[in-house]
């Protein structure tokens, strides 16, 4: 949800909590001065009706439906101020009660006594509810209306320059040396913000070419040294008179060094990936690669006495480096062969939605998805390096596909989807 809209509907939550509370309000107050104002009306009533007894009217004409005078004795009863109440009344028109204001006072006029009761219709509850309602409902809407309008048209030029900065953003590559100029903003909060961006984007790409540099320059200091020990020890391993003890080591030592050699590209490689510092994407023919990738392992499938089952989709094009798709088949298959059994079997299933590689072999030491950690090798390959399938999601990470590893019944099964 954007912004704005989040910051509309909580306008509108505030606005509709005060006018709940307006509207209470304005209930109570409107019954307060309906009821003083109908208290004026009846003392109003009573005045006119003194008056008219004065001058002489017979009270028989005076009394109506809202006024009843009575003549009572002049001894069993005393002038009083006259007390307010509530109470009910049949409607003039309608076959039920309403409410009325009525005053009562009692009153010696030219020496006689007569008690007065006047009545007034008073403003039913529900009817000063509905008003209200009614009132606080349209403002309400208007107000929103108001408010919705006023947003959207004032967002479009208050935050322009907050959605250029984001169009900014998704252009920024980190392996570019070129500046990313914001544009200028008279809003503070917005100054500030591109301001931290931009330096935040050259601190990025400033380690990013540090880090290129240094891992190439450890990638080429390191495989210059490994070349010259493996070349000193093929040299001795030639020599004549060494021991069987000592061609062991020598052997080992070679092993290791390749071993070593190994590592430093897959890691140099993994740095790579990581800062898409390889060719940009394009159209690859995944089918073509994998029939290559199944070329390339035959003898070893064969050495193991594996069998090799496939299904290959023809065509098949996605998005994706052709040297990171050699990588990501290759990986896949060299792991399906190295973890296999002996006379296992292996399937690769290829359409334009997945890749599916599945083999034999033994239950993994580790749970499945700690094998896409680097160094995290299974204890039945203890020859891996353990960087196969770290190298493999990288790939699938960089190029927003899915890869699943899962082990089932003895078959191991791994998964890219596009």
């Amino acid at each position: 949800m954007r912004l704005l809209t989040k910051t509309t509907i909580l306008y509108l939550l505030l606005s509709l909590f005060v006018f709940s509370i307006g509207g209470i309000v304005a209930l109570k107050f409107i019954r307060s001065e309906v009821e003083k104002e109908t208290d004026y009306a009846l003392r109003d009533n009573y005045r006119d009706a003194r008056r008219a007894i004065k001058s002489g009217v017979p009270i028989k004409a005076l009394n109506t439906r809202k006024v009843r005078i009575d003549s009572v004795p002049l001894s069993e009863v005393s002038d009083t101020t006259g007390t307010f109440s509530d109470t009910l009344g049949p409607h003039p028109f309608l076959d039920e009660m309403e409410p009325y204001r009525k005053f009562t006072i009692t009153k010696v006029i030219k020496g006689k006594a007569y008690r007065m009761e006047f009545q007034e219709n008073f403003l039913e509850q529900d009817d000063s509810y509905e008003v209200v309602v009614k009132i606080m409902t349209r403002l309400f809407l208007l107000l929103g209306i108001v408010l919705v309008t006023a947003m959207f048209l004032i967002s479009r030029y208050m935050f322009k320059p907050f959605h250029e900065t984001l169009r900014r953003i998704r252009a920024f590559n980190v392996t570019r040396t070129e500046r990313y100029p914001f544009p200028k903003t008279s809003t503070r909060e917005f100054r500030h913000l591109n301001e931290f961006i931009d330096q935040m984007m050259q601190q990025a790409q400033r380690d990013y070419r540090a880090l290129k540099e240094l891992s190439e320059n450890a990638s080429h200091e390191i495989q210059t040294p490994l070349a010259i020990a493996r070349g000193k020890l093929e040299i001795l391993s030639e020599s004549e008179s060494l021991s069987a003890r000592q061609i062991d080591l020598i052997q080992t030592a070679q092993s290791s060094l390749a071993r070593l050699s190994k590592t430093s590209e897959a890691l140099l490689l993994l740095t790579r990936i990581e800062n898409q510092a390889l060719a940009p994407r394009q159209k690859t023919n995944i089918s073509e690669i994998a029939e290559r990738s199944l070329h390339t392992f035959e003898d070893l499938v064969a050495l193991r006495g594996l069998t090799m089952t496939t299904d290959i989709e023809p065509d098949v094009h996605i998005a994706i480096d052709p040297s990171l798709c050699e990588i990501l088949v290759g990986n896949l298959l060299k792991n399906a062969v190295r973890h296999n059994q002996d006379n296992g079997w292996i399937k690769l299933h290829l359409s334009s939605q997945q890749l599916i590689v599945e083999n034999t072999g033994a239950p993994p030491s580790v749970p499945t998805d700690q094998l896409f950690n680097r160094f995290q090798t299974n204890s039945n390959g203890s020859r891996s390096l353990g960087l196969g399938l770290a190298i493999v999601k990288k790939i699938c990470d960089v190029h927003n596909a899915d890869l699943q590893y899962v082990y089932e019944s003895g078959v191991h099964r791994l998964i890219v989807r596009f």
